[in-house]
């Protein structure tokens, strides 16, 4: 199996979760649109950092590559996954009270 292959694999699965998560615990997670709006762009921040990460703990030991894909990569796409499912339930909220 390729890199790309993995990593594809890896975020079909990240989205997977999130999206799972959103749809399992709807009472969970952000209420208004600004806690949402802050929320996906705390994880897009992170995930913005996380590649430097990736990098110090992928050399740091010969499982590295492995932890750094499922310690940091794996978790950090679920959040953003799961950030943008709930930024998208609270619009739909808030535009469906609009109406």
């Amino acid at each position: 199996m390729s890199i790309q292959s993995l990593l594809t694999a890896t975020a079909v699965g990240a989205a997977l979760l999130g999206g799972w998560a959103v749809v399992r615990f709807p009472g969970f997670g952000p209420k208004s649109l600004v806690g949402a709006s802050v929320n996906a762009c705390v994880a897009l921040a992170l995930n913005a950092v996380a590649p430097s990460f990736v990098a110090d703990v992928a050399r740091g030991a010969p499982a590295g590559p492995y932890v750094a894909l499922f310690g940091i990569v794996l978790p950090a796409l679920c959040y953003a996954f799961w950030a943008g499912g709930c930024l998208f339930r609270v619009a739909q909220s808030a535009l469906a009270r609009a109406r």
